[in-house]
């Protein structure tokens, strides 16, 4: 019976793994792109869960929703590790070319409006 149920528990936990790290996968959203995402959304998370009822800004965790979130958050920050490891490569990749496309649209607007970004040099 005892080893029904670790195998339960395992299996439980492993639809869990790093879940954070797909979701930011996911998600049609515009937020940066950005390495180890899933592992810092975890660490956010628990932060928030145990700063207690005062929370981080206008976000806070009331003792039992703690109680529950907490566990599970601790629990899969490891695996969180893991899943951003293994899609480290196309993080970095992606991140990279947003930050190319974000460095050509400036020279761009730059170019177009004549302003340049740079000081000019002071003459002698």
């Amino acid at each position: 019976m005892r080893i029904g149920k670790a195998v339960l528990l395992c299996a439980v936990m492993s639809m869990g793994a790093g879940c954070i790290n797909i979701a930011t996968h996911v998600s049609d959203s515009d937020e940066p792109a950005g390495v180890y995402r899933g592992t810092s959304e975890n660490a956010f998370i628990t932060a928030v869960l145990l700063s207690g009822p005062i929370g981080i800004g206008c976000l806070h965790a009331s003792f039992p929703q703690t109680l529950a979130v907490l566990p599970i958050c601790l629990v899969d920050l490891p695996l969180e590790v893991v899943a951003d490891t293994i899609t480290f490569p196309y993080d970095y990749s992606v991140s990279r070319a947003r930050e190319r496309e974000k460095i050509e649209r400036k020279n761009a607007k730059c170019d177009e409006t004549g302003n340049s970004s740079e000081e000019p040099m002071p003459e002698e």
